[in-house]
Formats: structure tokens, C-alpha cells, sequence
């Protein structure tokens, strides 16, 4: 009878059944540390890069405030340039002195003169 060779000594199985739990444990253990380090580490980067974002788009409002101003001053020059023009006070660009040559004041008046 070769029977004989396997018989399991239950205590032995027992013993190593609950090393294998104690040691399953610690695995999860660990793993729920290393989760929650990933977990905190994720949250570090999506806020580093939410502050870069929020700089990012306060530079661009910042770009945009200051080319519609840009545009604006570019408006106001053009309707000075066009309100020139239609006053027949071609001189003043001539005049590098800025004084003008326009005897009724228009454009010149204020002492403007075009590079």
C-alpha cells in the first residue's frame, strides 16, 4: 500500500493556511498604503496643474485686455487720421516742427504732426 504516503497532517495545513492569511494581509496592507500614496501624489500633480492652467488663462485675459485696447487706440488714431484728411489739412504732415501749417486750427491745433 502506497496509500499511506498521502495523509495530510491538518495541523500542518491549518498552520499554513494561516500564514498564507497573515501574509495576504500584509500584501493588502501594503497595497492600500502604496493606493493611497498614489492617490495623494495624483491630487499634488492635478493641483500644480490647475495653478499652471489658472496662470495660463489669467495671462490670456490679461493679453486680451490689453490688445482691445490695443484696437481701440488703433480706432481712435484711425478717426483722428480720417478727421485729418477730411479737413483738408494735408500739412501737418509735412511739418516736422509739430506746430502745423493750418491757419483754422483743425488737426494742427494740437501740435500733431505724422512721422
Amino acid at each position: 500500500g502506497g496509500g499511506g504516503d498521502r495523509i495530510v497532517d491538518t495541523r500542518l495545513v491549518s498552520h499554513t493556511m494561516s500564514q498564507v492569511g497573515v501574509g495576504m494581509a500584509e500584501i493588502e496592507k501594503r497595497l492600500s498604503g502604496v493606493r493611497e500614496d498614489f492617490t495623494q501624489a495624483l491630487q499634488r500633480v492635478g493641483e500644480t496643474e490647475n495653478e499652471k492652467f489658472d496662470l495660463i488663462f489669467a495671462i490670456l485675459v490679461e493679453l486680451q485686455s490689453r490688445q482691445a485696447q490695443l484696437e481701440e487706440s488703433v480706432r481712435a488714431l484711425s478717426q483722428h487720421l480720417g478727421f485729418a484728411v477730411a479737413s483738408g489739412c494735408g500739412g501737418c504732415g509735412g511739418t516736422s516742427g509739430g506746430g502745423g501749417s493750418c491757419a483754422s486750427g483743425g488737426c494742427c491745433a494740437g501740435g500733431w504732426s505724422a512721422p
